[in-house]
């Protein structure tokens, strides 16, 4: 090959990420061989190594490219204009529409169940990292509730997780989610959700709103404590706010 035809590093890591994308979804990750990966991206092994050293380094960068958590299509400062609570049934949503036409992602879930490595340790990892800023930011704002954020939107999360990667097996709790219809109703049953939870954390801050009026108004801590079923130290935590 003549120098001018010569490929860049980039055109290089391209066409390799382009057959990975091609080669995932059939293989998988635990049987994508070296020798079926450079012969779909045409290169030969030399550049494969000069290029990338291990298959190990170049599943990391396809890894950390196709992650949902790890695009743009996660952007908290849509709060501002959105609220709290849309935001977060566009988030998940989203999140379900992206996994379900995402097979690459699928595999790598399924790889992460399947493969404790150095590699699957690190994309759920990061995954978590960068999750951390949705989720401190909600533990804020449920913060005078009694309602674990943090746990309910990992139920609701590796909820879509199985229901998307489940549904070529079988039909769940007797939906389809092949069809449209079975579609429809997670995405609504995911808005049905967020506005449960939402709407207990108003109720909550209606009544905390409440006992600060008892309380400005003069009436006994330990009364209040007894018509709202708190503890001391509960009441004492309201009233601070």
């Amino acid at each position: 090959m003549s120098k001018s035809n010569r490929r860049s590093k980039k055109e290089i890591e391209d066409s390799a990420i382009a057959a990975m994308e091609r080669l995932v979804p059939e293989f998988g990750f635990n049987n994508l061989s070296l020798l079926t990966l450079i012969k779909e991206a045409g290169m030969d092994h030399n550049v494969f190594y000069r290029n990338f050293g291990t298959l190990d380094e170049l599943f990391d960068k396809f890894v950390k490219k196709y992650d949902f958590w790890l695009n743009d299509k996660v952007d908290i400062s849509q709060i501002q204009t959105l609220g709290d609570r849309k935001f977060m049934i566009n988030l998940l949503q989203i999140f379900y529409r992206e996994l379900e036409n995402s097979e690459v992602m699928q595999k790598i879930l399924i790889w992460e169940l399947e493969d404790t490595s150095p590699i699957t340790r690190t994309s759920a990892n990061l995954r978590e990292n960068l999750n951390m800023n949705i989720t401190v930011y909600l533990e804020d704002v449920f913060k005078d509730s009694k309602l674990d954020i943090s746990a309910i939107n990992s139920i609701i999360t590796s909820g879509i997780y199985y229901t998307v990667l489940h549904r070529k097996v079988s039909t769940f709790c007797g939906i389809n989610y092949n069809l449209a219809a079975g579609r429809k109703r997670v995405l609504k049953a995911i808005e049905d959700l967020i506005n449960l939870t939402f709407d207990k954390l108003d109720e909550q801050n209606k009544q905390n709103s409440i006992i600060r009026m008892m309380a400005n108004d003069g009436i006994e801590h330990a009364k209040i404590a007894k018509y709202f079923s708190l503890s001391a130290i509960q009441l004492k935590k309201v009233l601070s706010r």
